[in-house]
């Protein structure tokens, strides 16, 4: 499978001129990154189960039996819908036990976005690193509900905003992931935990920009993906990138498990004041997703 590489120009994340010649990770890494990417890219992001729901999704009237029926079996998937239809999350008065009444309670959208964070927690699993693995699985849940918000906020596709936000960093665990089982192709240096750290900062953008292509995503959301560092080069997906971005700094602020060290103030952040997110809109934001945050921890 051939697998994109992007045309754009290596730019670091953090561009400190007192920081190691960082060239052996774009003369070296990268290409080998890329090849060895395919093996990821032939498991499909969602499940069988998952992608069958997610088809029947698509009807407008969401055939609630036929969708019973085939998360019947997947046990895992159907425990995950029971235990959210149960959380503060959806306000529930009364315990349910069903899968037809868990439908009802989350509805079409919370059920999209439940079989997308349930997958995409399958993907987002460094098993050498269950620090890491807690850190990403929070942080993307966080960046994919405050993208959600501030995409309906900007009338902009909020379930492709919800997807990139739940996606951003998954080229953080693609890399940890091949470090951790020890590829044959890979350079001495991963076995150096810190220098790993390294390539995730320089490429994990790019990484998933194409595994996102690779799996043929929605091209909005690959955008986010491999630019929500780098919002304004985004080109046709430029909105989408902003958003992703501004999510993470909303994230940022509320100490929600970042990966990368967060940097500036929020009020002088040119990303949060290009989309005029500031004030008392922005302190609404931050509020609703603290919350929801909340909610998914007690669930």
């Amino acid at each position: 499978m051939m697998l994109h590489r992007s045309p754009r120009p290596p730019v670091a994340l953090l561009p400190d001129p007192t920081a190691p010649n960082t060239g052996w990770v774009y003369a070296v890494a990268r290409p080998l990154l890329l090849l060895e990417l395919r093996h990821f890219a032939e498991v499909p992001l969602l499940p069988p189960v998952a992608r069958e729901v997610m088809t029947l999704t698509n009807n407008p009237s969401l055939p609630i039996g036929r969708v019973v029926q085939v998360l019947g079996r997947d046990p895992v998937l159907a425990a995950q819908l029971l235990k959210a239809a149960n959380s503060p999350l959806y306000g529930g008065n009364r315990r349910i036990a069903g899968l037809h009444e868990a439908l009802l309670r989350i509805g079409t959208r919370g059920l999209r976005q439940l079989l997308l964070t349930v997958s995409a927690n399958r993907v987002l699993m460094v098993r050498a690193r269950p620090e890491l693995t807690s850190r990403l699985q929070l942080r993307a849940g966080a960046v994919a509900s405050a993208s959600s918000h501030i995409a309906r906020i900007y009338g902009t596709d909020a379930d492709s905003a919800f997807m990139a936000g739940l996606l951003h960093d998954i080229g953080w665990a693609v890399i940890f992931g091949m470090a951790s089982r020890g590829t044959s192709n890979l350079p001495p240096e991963f076995r150096d935990s810190n220098r790993v750290e390294e390539v995730c900062m320089h490429l994990h953008a790019e990484v998933g920009e194409a595994l996102a292509i690779a799996w043929n995503l929605p091209p909005l959301v690959t955008a986010a993906i491999g630019y929500h560092h780098r919002p304004a080069d985004a080109g046709a997906g430029v909105l989408m990138a902003y958003v992703v971005a501004a999510a993470l700094r909303v994230c940022d602020s509320l100490g929600i498990g970042p990966v990368e060290p967060p940097t500036g103030k929020m009020e002088d952040d040119p990303v949060l004041l290009r989309l005029d997110l500031t004030g008392q809109k922005l302190g609404d934001l931050c509020k609703l997703v603290a919350t929801e945050v909340g909610a998914h921890a007690a669930a």
